[in-house]
């Protein structure tokens, strides 16, 4: 069985690098978009040079990067759920406002 050679990343350290489960290293890994050596039954040593490849030119384009980019347009799913967590932060505001009124009629006997 092959050793883990020095400076490689193991499953774990390449997914903690990349901010990712060990579960989506591996299918990263079987899908071959990180190049890898298998170390016995399960186990996987990772290329130097491929985590920080993938994340260059894969991981550049999602999340919070994505989002900031002038170009971007969220999609309808995004939309709406901005557009629902809206009115849902509006009627509770709505609620709150009406409860404090009510307690100050009630404090001042009304």
């Amino acid at each position: 069985m092959p050793v883990p050679t020095r400076g490689w990343y193991t499953v774990q350290e390449a997914a903690e690098e990349l901010g990712v489960t060990d579960s989506y290293v591996r299918r990263l890994i079987r899908g071959g978009e990180i190049a890898a050596e298998p170390i016995g039954a399960r186990g996987y040593q990772i290329m130097p040079g491929t985590v920080e490849e993938y994340e260059r030119t894969r991981s550049g384009g999602q999340g919070w990067d994505k989002r900031k980019a002038a170009d971007y347009t969220p999609s309808k799913a995004a939309q709406w759920a901005r557009a629902y967590r809206a009115r849902k932060k509006g009627a509770q505001a709505e609620a709150q406002a009406g409860q404090g009124e009510g307690e100050r009629e009630q404090a001042e006997g009304l």
